[in-house]
């Protein structure tokens, strides 16, 4: 009958949509790593309470992380090279004022379709300026610390350089005058890769965390290609590079929380469904 001719002339439509669906959804799968969405960023504890830079506070008795930053060598100019190479900035004006608030941070979220805007809207609410580098990526200015209660949040990282190509961001980072505080012996030095959407022209994961963890080894004790390291050791000076599709940020990572925690788990969980309920 004409209702069973429509059932099935719909029932063909959608067999023959559903590669191309099943495709599309495979090529926008391979542009992120797995830890990106899943969460899965090392655990590590606030840079305040690191022994290793304990010999740095500032006017009021704690730890000045960017005037230690900047004493390795990091960009003076983090702020207009952060915005060059992902093409946001609103403006001099703008730019202006960002450098006037300084403490500039990357922040990381977790990338779960169905409560992304909720994760976005915790940075706009917890910070004094940010704004969106690319899904999951931020740059906040000023005292972020409080995000670091953000259910969405993977990481915060203070950024040192940010260039187009790796290549470029490795000769950076290979000028940079690490030490740390004399009242500890060398501490543990940790690298991370991490890989919010894939380069165009990308260096291979292997070589990436060979050339930059070899970098960081010489810098401390040497844990560079712990990668899937939990511990929340007081010692370690963890840095990690952030790959995106419009280039690369190298820093060193101010806090990451535990993703082992409950809490982290049940956000980063992906739902079967999209429904609104």
């Amino acid at each position: 009958d004409a209702r069973s001719a429509v059932m099935l002339a719909r029932f063909a439509r959608c067999a023959r949509i559903e590669p191309r669906v099943a495709s599309s959804r495979r090529r926008v799968a391979t542009k992120a790593s797995k830890s990106s969405k899943m969460g899965r960023f090392p655990s590590t504890k606030s840079v305040e309470n690191t022994p290793a830079f304990a010999a740095a506070p500032d006017i009021h008795g704690e730890l000045d992380i960017d005037a230690v930053v900047a004493r390795w060598g990091a960009s003076a100019t983090i702020v207009d090279d952060i915005c060059t190479t992902f093409g946001v900035g609103g403006g001099g004006a703008a730019r202006a004022k960002a450098r006037e608030l300084g403490a500039p941070r990357v922040l990381l979220t977790h990338k779960n379709e169905n409560v992304y805007n909720a994760y976005a809207c915790e940075i706009a609410a917890m910070t004094r300026a940010s704004r969106s580098l690319c899904v999951g990526m931020f740059l906040a200015m000023g005292d972020a610390r409080a995000v670091r209660h953000a259910a969405g949040l993977r990481a915060e990282i203070v950024p040192l350089f940010a260039r187009d190509t790796a290549e470029a961001l490795l000769a950076d980072v290979e000028t940079l005058r690490v030490t740390f505080s004399s009242h500890v012996n060398a501490p543990e030095t940790a690298f991370f890769h991490d890989c919010v959407a894939r380069h165009t022209h990308r260096m291979g994961s292997d070589a990436l965390g060979a050339a930059f963890g070899r970098v960081v080894d010489s810098w401390g004790a040497g844990l560079s290609r712990a990668r899937g390291d939990e511990r929340q050791t007081e010692d370690v000076a963890r840095f990690a590079v952030i790959e995106s599709a419009q280039g690369y940020v190298f820093g060193l990572v101010s806090y990451a929380p535990s993703s082992l925690s409950l809490r982290a788990v049940d956000w980063a969980r992906k739902p079967q469904h999209f429904s609104a309920g």
